[in-house]
């Protein structure tokens, strides 16, 4: 073999092992980079320190708990003096830019519609959890303003008082709300339907249901004062001769007579004896039909030292044959710094509104009862306050009901 061979052949070898290894190198720098590159993404995609992740940003927790020392007196002597707790936690979500949902779970001792409490009793057992919310809604784009929600839902009428409703009624059915502002006018309408009570025999035609409309506004009369007004009302279907729930409620709210008592009037339909043998005017049904008209007002007095509301409520069943048809509320309140104070009488007539619904802790629930509600809360730090309530009442049979509760809550 002859040099010039011996050349080429060696010249081929160190070209075949050159380009060998270069295309090694370039599948492991092809490696490389595809590795860099998904690292960058991985970087590009995490949040910043601190930033919240997309269900995070659509999703909120919250929630409250709350401490009761609560005394009731009837007549001078002490009827109630117990310990009492509320919780609440629920989760709301906005499901997209039109769509959004929430729940809450919240303690009570019973089905009752108008308390989520629960005394401290029974040797410290376990206490029970409720459905107390849910629902979804829409605020379509097309429409701006709009809110339509179905479920069961918080009450989604515009109020100064609970007159109506106790506050922790919550209502099942569907709403239509529709809130626009013109200049310094606020114009709020609703209109919803509610299904009360299914009836046993699965015919919608004779369930208890309600509709309920209004129509409301809101004026800002200059930097200081604001003026909010509006008319509802609440017709109640399939009510008159329909069976009123019996619940083993200690508050009073489902009390059954046969006469226009501290509730509604009723028809007494059988006796109901309970433990020990016991009895009481059991089982019966409503006597009366509902058909009922608010009109509410209230002036706020805005300013930088004590800002003042003062505010009214009137209700009226327009029901055919009703004699006790009337309710009606007024009341003023004022904050100054951490410390605000509300003060308003009261007189329901026992058919002005519905019994069951009525604010449970005033005159020992239900209606048929007059007399004052006093509130001082006062702000400790932040989402955490001390309250103080007191009830001075009468119901319609003559007993004097005084009631005093004192709160520590907080939220979060």
């Amino acid at each position: 073999m002859n040099r010039k061979s011996i050349y080429g052949i060696s010249v081929a070898l160190v070209l075949s092992a050159t380009i060998a290894l270069a295309a090694e190198d370039s599948a492991v720098l092809r490696s490389e980079l595809n590795a860099l590159t998904k690292r960058l993404e991985e970087l590009e995609n995490k949040p910043a320190p601190g930033a919240k992740s997309d269900w995070t940003e659509r999703v909120s927790i919250k929630g409250d708990m709350r401490a009761r020392f609560e005394n009731v007196e009837i007549d001078s002597n002490t009827s109630k003096s117990r310990f009492r707790g509320r919780a609440r936690i629920g989760a709301y979500a906005e499901v997209n830019d039109q769509v959004y949902a929430g729940m809450r779970i919240a303690t009570g001792s019973d089905e009752s519609p108008t308390s989520t409490n629960q005394s401290s009793e029974d040797f410290g057992n376990k206490r029970a959890i409720w459905l107390n919310l849910m629902y979804m809604g829409y605020t379509p784009d097309a429409i701006n303003d709009l809110n339509l929600i179905l479920g069961k839902i918080k009450q989604p009428w515009e109020q100064v008082s609970d007159l109506m409703y106790d506050g922790d009624v919550a209502p099942e059915g569907v709403n239509a709300g529709y809130n626009k502002k013109f200049g310094d006018v606020s114009l709020i309408a609703n209109l919803g339907y509610f299904t009360w009570q299914d009836k046993a025999n699965d015919n919608p035609a004779v369930d208890v249901t309600m509709g309920a409309g209004q129509l409301a506004s809101i004026i800002e009369m200059g930097d200081h004062l604001e003026l909010t007004g509006g008319v509802n009302a609440f017709i109640y279907r399939n009510i008159e001769g329909s069976e009123i729930p019996i619940s083993e409620s200690d508050n009073g709210t489902t009390k059954v007579e046969n006469t226009a008592g501290d509730t509604n009037t009723v028809q007494v339909v059988n006796t109901k004896i309970l433990n020990k043998g016991n009895t009481t005017d059991g089982e019966g049904n409503w006597f009366y039909g509902y058909e009922l008209i608010e009109g509410f007002l209230q002036l706020d007095i805005k300013n930088d030292y004590v800002p003042v509301k003062l505010y009214g409520d009137y209700i009226n069943n327009i029901a055919d044959g009703v004699a006790q048809d009337q309710a009606w509320l007024i009341g003023f309140g004022l904050k100054y710094k951490k410390l605000s104070f509300d003060y308003n009488y009261r007189d329901l007539e026992a058919d002005s509104i519905i019994g069951v619904l009525a604010d449970g802790d005033f005159a020992g629930g239900g209606t048929g009862g007059e007399g004052h509600k006093f509130k001082l809360k006062y702000t400790l730090l932040k989402n955490w306050s001390a309250g103080l309530t007191y009830f001075i009442t009468e119901n319609m049979d003559g007993k004097e009901i005084n009631t005093a509760q004192i709160d520590l809550a907080v939220k979060f």
